[in-house]
């Protein structure tokens, strides 16, 4: 039955008496590959090969596909639709019982628990393949993207924040929000602070309404929920771990954090996280919560379960598949990156685009690129508060810039700086709680 539908298509095709609008709905929604057989596959190829090169007649088909019989009845319009939904629903059930199969194959001959896991993340790879080959959707028209950019424009407000909140005033003057569908990198060396400024964003962004999401890949949950629980409580998250509190302290501790009240931070701590894994993650929460930004703690060490040649070309392929979710899930994500050593052999330590460049394609992907540093650290200095410099050193749609927070290393706490001449007023409408 369907190779008879793949026929009358092919066929209708090679009438030469479709109109540009049903040879459009061909090219856009369905693929050489949706095909049941390969000859029928290769004569589709010839056939758009020839309507693109303005030579689509009778002639021409005659001459380079002599095989192909002739009809009185070519598909258009609504029934041209129709077949070439039957054509893919068609492939999909095809590729469905091929996966079904194979894994079924493999399932027979497991040997360790870990190539469960591999079997069950390549299984859900195969079937958002299948899932996600839909009609394409990603076709607009200039008149209506205009009208609709118009109106955006008549509804802007300059005070008013175009992004999700960043938590942060100085952030949100700046950037106007973590904008959705960006991949915002924050780079730094060890021992920066890079955590505790990914915790410090959730916190303050989850007390403002925020929805997030934190994978945390190299702290533990538990890790975590203490540092959460020191932040709020404003205690030394040392002190918090060990208990070294009285009675009354620690009661003071707790009322703190419970007049906090509930807020919308989702952590998954998963220790081998491959992207499969977090876009299966984010969808559910996505689904299930609404999340507003993803924050990943960190890059580096998610991993893949593809070879490459070398791990740069990994790390490569994690940051474009996290530009890909943000995209997909229109949402902001915030990826934490370990930077090369290249700074320790410059006199002037702070850190600068290139110092990304062993790190795969991340400078390229990334939408906004933040970088911390700690002037102290380098300097042998070993107090409870530093400096924390955060410089934009990239942003496509908005200022670059330096700005300082006071960072109490012991609760994890962040305290803006205001720099001389310095005004309160560049501030978003509605942020003006006090970090």
């Amino acid at each position: 039955m369907i190779a008879f539908t793949e026929d009358l298509i092919i066929q209708s095709i090679a009438t030469a008496v479709l109109d540009d609008s049903d040879m459009s709905e061909l090219i856009t929604r369905l693929d050489p590959k949706h095909f049941s057989l390969q000859e029928i596959a290769e004569q589709y190829e010839t056939l758009l090969e020839l309507y693109s090169s303005g030579e689509l007649n009778s002639f021409q088909v005659r001459k380079r596909l002599p095989s192909i019989s002739d009809t009185d009845i070519p598909l258009y319009g609504d029934s041209l639709l129709q077949a070439i939904s039957d054509v893919k629903n068609e492939y999909k059930t095809r590729m469905f019982k091929s996966v079904i199969q194979l894994s079924n194959e493999k399932a027979n001959n497991l040997e360790k628990s870990k190539e469960i896991d591999t079997l069950i993340e390549s299984l859900n790879e195969k079937l958002q393949e299948i899932l996600l080959d839909n009609d394409s959707e990603r076709n607009f028209i200039y008149n209506s993207l205009i009208q609709n950019e118009i109106e955006r424009f008549y509804k802007a407000e300059p005070k008013k924040m175009q992004g999700v909140n960043t938590g942060d005033r100085k952030l949100n003057y700046m950037l106007s929000g973590y904008q959705r569908k960006d991949l915002i990198v924050i780079g730094a060396r060890p021992s920066m602070g890079k955590t505790a400024f990914g915790l410090f964003q959730t916190i303050e962004m989850a007390l403002r309404g925020v929805r997030v999401g934190f994978f945390s890949l190299e702290m533990s949950v538990e890790q975590i929920t203490t540092r959460i629980f020191s932040y709020l409580a404003n205690k030394d998250s040392m002190k918090v771990r060990s208990g070294e509190f009285n009675e009354s302290e620690k009661d003071e501790a707790v009322k703190t954090v419970i007049d906090v009240g509930e807020l919308p931070i989702y952590i998954n701590d998963e220790p081998s996280l491959t992207p499969i894994k977090m876009r299966g993650i984010a969808k559910l929460w996505k689904a299930k919560h609404q999340i507003d930004v993803i924050i990943i703690d960190y890059l580096q060490y998610m991993s893949t379960d593809t070879k490459f040649a070398t791990r740069n070309d990994e790390v490569g392929y994690i940051s474009k598949k996290c530009k890909a979710l943000a995209k997909e899930l229109n949402i902001p994500i915030i990826a934490l990156a370990q930077l090369s050593r290249a700074n320790e052999k410059r006199q002037d330590k702070k850190p600068i685009l290139s110092d990304l460049r062993d790190s795969g394609n991340i400078e390229q992907d990334a939408d906004v690129i933040m970088f911390l540093h700690r002037p102290d650290y380098y300097e042998g200095k070993s107090e409870i508060v530093s400096d924390l410099h955060i410089n934009i050193a990239k942003n496509r749609n908005g200022l670059t810039g330096d700005m300082i927070k006071k960072y109490d290393k012991a609760t994890g706490r962040m305290y803006a700086v205001m720099a001389a001449g310095e005004s309160n007023q560049e501030t978003i409408e509605n942020n003006n709680l006090p970090f």
